[in-house]
């Protein structure tokens, strides 16, 4: 009796042992499946948001090119930033408007300011290349948060202070890439004037300098390859970037909203490409100008 006792218990255990085995194994299987799960729900999330801002981005570039208003918001906001994309620009505008001046978490906080809790900004960023069905590139997004500098808090940034006019019309004169010949006159009270044939932007002598600067930016852009529409959209880029007052912006002519979508992202690629190569080209000069007076009073003192 004692050994059929014996057996029964080990027989017990053995099963308990296996019954132990078994509840193991279906654990590891359903944090495998929710793993798996946790993953693709997470893909399936962060798919859906992306669709969103290309939605949201998409929306916006029909509105500036169909409404005044909305392009004029634009061309603020294009200038107040400088350098950013226009899909940048364009999700900024639907979720900030009034921005003026944006940084990431991180780039808050090295200037001892907190972005606000549930104030940020979502914009793409380019997160590397990856292969089409098709064989060919693509270009892969991730979504990251920015910050207007309205809802942050901290340190107080010291405000930037604008070049003076005299100072914006030397850097834009200063290696320009196409020639600048002053003249007398300028027919239609033109203050300048770019010349296909000469390659050369003819300028009215003694013209006043917030005029003057102004018309060597639509020159430049003509210069650029751009005409009528275009050199007024990116004229207002610069324009807004430097604090000069811009030339109103009509009424959008009906061949640009008669354009397809790609031909108009074409057409505003282009916009800003123009007006970003006559900035880079200022504060180049503005920044060397500014070395230059800073060591003067070195070699003065020597």
């Amino acid at each position: 009796m004692e050994n059929q006792n014996q057996h029964i218990i080990e027989a017990t255990e053995d099963n308990h042992d296996q019954d132990t085995m078994n509840d193991v194994i279906q654990i590891e299987e359903i944090m495998a499946h929710k793993g798996e799960y946790d993953r693709e729900a997470y893909k399936a999330r962060k798919q859906h948001e992306r669709q969103q801002l290309f939605a949201m981005a998409d929306s916006q570039f029909h509105a500036i090119t169909n409404d005044t208003q909305s392009l004029t918001q634009y061309l603020r906001l294009q200038g107040k930033l400088g350098y950013t994309s226009i899909y940048t620009t364009l999700l900024i505008l639907a979720q900030e408007p009034k921005a003026t001046m944006i940084r990431s978490y991180d780039g808050w906080r090295q200037l001892g300011r907190t972005p606000r809790k549930g104030s940020g900004i979502k914009v793409f960023e380019v997160n590397g290349e990856y292969q089409r069905e098709d064989g060919s590139p693509g270009v892969a997004y991730s979504i990251k948060s920015v910050f207007d500098i309205a809802k942050t808090d901290g340190e107080p940034i010291t405000p930037h202070l604008q070049p003076g006019i005299r100072s914006l019309v030397k850097a834009i004169a200063t290696e320009s890439p196409v020639a600048i010949k002053l003249i007398d006159t300028l027919g239609a009270d033109r203050v300048a004037e770019y010349s296909k044939d000469d390659n050369v932007i003819f300028v009215k002598r003694n013209s006043p300098a917030g005029e003057l600067f102004t018309a060597l930016v639509m020159e430049l852009a003509r210069s650029n390859g751009l005409e009528g529409f275009h050199v007024l959209c990116s004229t207002n880029i610069v324009c807004h970037h430097y604090g000069i007052s811009p030339i109103v912006i009509g009424e959008i002519p009906a061949w640009v909203k008669e354009l397809n979508a790609p031909e108009k992202k074409i057409a505003f690629a282009m916009i800003r490409q123009a007006a970003c190569d006559i900035m880079e080209r200022i504060d180049r000069n503005l920044f060397n100008e500014r070395q230059m007076q800073r060591s003067e009073p070195e070699r003065e003192s020597r």
